[in-house]
């Protein structure tokens, strides 16, 4: 038989197994108003018809004879599927509920690195999609370990460009970096590279620079993300990862493994200015001005301030004037800097910190500034690519 032949006759048994529930009626009772909202008319594809093509895929999906043929066809099925963003989501959402549907989704996104590029190039015309994928990841054992190992740069930029625009899927990112952070943070691992990569040291949009910054200003901007992330650099990493990824987001340093273009410090001040605006968001209304700084405040805004001194604070020094860290000296210059170039968020962050210690009495420890020394950006007006 030719190859033409069986492809034919799989693309057929493909089609078979998988559409006659589209058009079985739904007698389930309907959804609730929450229901609708978050997921869509889901008949098409959970129904007693569509379950059954479903149960049939799997089992042939994994036979020796017609099983890579049927993933093949089921992938290309899946790609026209794609094409259309509201069929795109419903899929992924409507998978949500349907653990029989989550294996076959993996099944066809393993054997074509193509739908995971098309899902990439959807979330950027649907943020919304990215925290589908996401509660995928956090229900599922499997899809996060697959998302993982499959990031790429593209797939890191759209979920960076994801979070800036949506809290909730930014506190589903922590959990999700929470619960995966030994496979992870660590060195070697796909993200480890990503997270890292900078590209040349002139140049601030040449690597992940972009999407490390919205990264950031993301996970600051929401109280509840930036208490998780610091936990998660606390207590989730053994000290050397620790002092990598503060080094890296603090200082511009990268791990000396990378060998090459190892301290990018104009890039720090864009690292610290997107905490900066982050934080700019999500403390100052929230800060108890009766209250200080303290790690173990119940306010959540003094806590993350409070954790925010013990890194900036010199605790070892024997000076009379308190000594800054190396990371204080960078974070308060950006602010300071910030501040005086008009910035908004840099501003309001800068009054408040004012007032809790004068900033002025670190002047002389502050590294020079001249006009090479980069402005706070404004990421929401930024191309995507």
């Amino acid at each position: 038989m030719k190859n033409s032949q069986l492809n034919k006759i799989i693309l057929l048994i493909t089609i078979v197994l998988l559409l006659p529930g589209a058009y079985a009626i739904d007698d389930r009772p309907a959804p609730s108003y929450e229901q609708q909202r978050y997921y869509p008319n889901c008949s098409i594809f959970s129904n007693p018809m569509s379950n059954m093509g479903m149960g049939m895929f799997n089992m042939m999906s994994g036979m020796p004879f017609f099983g890579g043929g049927v993933r093949r066809m089921g992938s290309m099925m899946a790609s026209q599927m794609l094409n259309n963003p509201q069929m795109a989501h419903d899929m992924v959402f409507c998978a949500i509920r349907d653990p029989q549907m989550v294996g076959i989704m993996m099944k066809m996104l393993r054997s074509s690195n193509g739908l995971l590029n098309q899902i990439t190039s959807l979330i950027y015309r649907s943020p919304t999609l990215a925290e589908g994928l996401i509660d995928l990841a956090l229900i599922y054992r499997g899809v996060a370990p697959f998302l993982f190992a499959r990031l790429n740069p593209s797939l890191y930029h759209a979920l960076s460009y994801a979070m800036s625009k949506s809290p909730s899927l930014t506190k589903k990112m922590m959990r999700l970096l929470d619960q995966h952070a030994e496979y992870v943070l660590h060195s070697g691992t796909p993200f480890w590279n990503i997270f890292f990569y900078l590209g040349h040291e002139d140049s601030f949009n040449d690597g992940s620079e972009i999407s490390n910054e919205r990264f950031l200003q993301a996970v600051f901007s929401d109280i509840d993300s930036a208490a998780h992330f610091v936990k998660i650099i606390n207590n989730r990493v053994d000290k050397s990862v620790r002092s990598q990824l503060l080094n890296f987001v603090l200082l511009g340093q990268r791990p000396a493994e990378f060998v090459y273009n190892l301290h990018h410090p104009k890039q720090a001040y864009l690292f610290n200015y997107a905490m900066i605006k982050g934080m700019a968001s999500s403390v100052i209304d929230l800060y108890d001005h009766d209250d200080m700084p303290n790690r173990n405040s119940e306010n959540p805004a003094n806590a993350l301030l409070g954790e925010l001194m013990i890194e900036m604070v010199d605790l070892d020094s024997d000076a009379d004037v308190m000594q800054l860290s190396n990371y204080g000296k960078i974070f308060i210059s950006a602010l300071t800097h910030a501040q005086e170039s008009g910035d908004e968020e840099g501003t309001a962050l800068y009054e408040l910190m004012n007032m809790i210690i004068p900033l002025e009495i670190f002047e002389d420890q502050l590294p020079t500034r001249d006009e090479n020394t980069p402005l706070p950006r404004n990421l929401t007006t930024l191309p995507l690519f």
